[in-house]
C-alpha cells in the first residue's frame, strides 16, 4: 500500500479519501519517574508526548494522530494556575468523518469537572478551547478526559475505530 504524508495526507483527508492504515492502536500508560517530565504542551507526532496519551490515540501519522471516540490525555499543570486553567485541543474533521457521521459533539471533563462540550458540523481545523477551574488543578498533572457523541466505528471503514485528528493539547494557565 502507498503512503501519503505531509500536506498530500492532509489534503486526501480533507477530501474525503481517510487514511486506510491497519496499524494497531497503542495504549500508554504514564510513567513519569523515569521517562522524563510530562508536558504541558503535548505535539502527537513526537515520540516522548506519546507517555502522555493515556489512552484512545492510535499510532503517529506525522504530526498528528487518529484518535478513538474516547481519549485521555494528562497534562503538566503549569506554574501559575491557582486561578484556573486553559485547556487547548488542536484537531482536524475530515471529511471522511462528516460525511459518516453528520455532526459529533466532544465533551471533556478533568478531576471531575465537565467542560463546556462543543458540537462540529463542518470539516475543517478547530481549536476546541475551554476554561478549566482551578479546583480540577491541586495536583502536579491533570487528566483530560474527552469523547465525542459520533464517531466511525471499527470496521465502518477500517479496522481502527476513528474519532477525530489531534495534532496538539496543551493547558496554560488564566
Amino acid at each position: 500500500m502507498r503512503r501519503l504524508t505531509g500536506a498530500a495526507l492532509a489534503a486526501a483527508l480533507l477530501l474525503g479519501a481517510g487514511c486506510r492504515s491497519h496499524r494497531r492502536e497503542r495504549e500508554v500508560q504514564i510513567d513519569d519517574g523515569d521517562g522524563g517530565e510530562l508536558m504541558s504542551v503535548v505535539k502527537m507526532g513526537e515520540p516522548r508526548s506519546a507517555v502522555q496519551l493515556v489512552k484512545g490515540f492510535h499510532q503517529p501519522e506525522g504530526g498528528w494522530r487518529w484518535t478513538q471516540g474516547r481519549f485521555t490525555i494528562a497534562l503538566k499543570v503549569p506554574p501559575g494556575a491557582g486561578k484556573g486553567g486553559v485547556f487547548t485541543l488542536q484537531a482536524t474533521l475530515p471529511n471522511v468523518l462528516i460525511d459518516n457521521v453528520k455532526s459529533t459533539t466532544l465533551s471533556c471533563s478533568v478531576g471531575g469537572a465537565a467542560l463546556e462540550p462543543e458540537t462540529f458540523s463542518a470539516v475543517g481545523e478547530y481549536f476546541h478551547k475551554r476554561d478549566v477551574p482551578a479546583a480540577a488543578l491541586a495536583g502536579e498533572s491533570a487528566s483530560f478526559e474527552c469523547s465525542l457523541s459520533k464517531f466511525i466505528a471499527s470496521g465502518q471503514i477500517e479496522e481502527r475505530e476513528l474519532g477525530l485528528i489531534a495534532t496538539t493539547a496543551s493547558l496554560t494557565a488564566k
